[in-house]
């Protein structure tokens, strides 16, 4: 293991390099290392959420591609709405209905279901309107 500060050096492919440099650009991040740095506390904070969150919020996030609903999930009041963009093109609006009780009303081009997720399971509906 290195030690905190010390210089290393790593091959990056080209691709990365240019997103770095783009990233930097758009005044997201002060330089590659800056933004190096934050991806991987941004991958490492994600991967985290798996390992620390309950059931609920494991099945939660298989339906929700979002890490941000998962880890703000306690901060939200029951009854919030939060709306995103699906995987499918699509639109979900998560429900909180509770701790671990949420509804999401997903809407794409081919079907439009309702997901009731609890602590101990997971129910899919066809919904009949919008």
């Amino acid at each position: 293991m290195t030690e905190q500060g010390k210089t290393t050096s790593f091959r990056l492919p080209d691709e990365t390099l240019v997103k770095l440099d783009k990233l930097q650009a758009d005044g997201f991040i002060k330089d590659r290392t800056d933004g190096i740095i934050k991806g991987i506390e941004h991958f490492y904070k994600e991967k985290e959420i798996v390992i620390t969150t309950s059931g609920f919020l494991n099945m939660l996030k298989e339906f929700v591609k979002y890490p941000s609903i998962i880890i703000n999930w306690d901060k939200l009041s029951e009854d919030s709405d939060i709306h995103t963009v699906n995987e499918y093109g699509g639109y979900d609006r998560i429900h909180k209905l509770g701790k671990e009780h949420a509804k999401i009303y997903r809407s794409t081009s081919d079907e439009n279901i309702v997901v009731t997720i609890t602590a101990e399971h997971v129910e899919i509906n066809e919904m009949k309107e919008k």
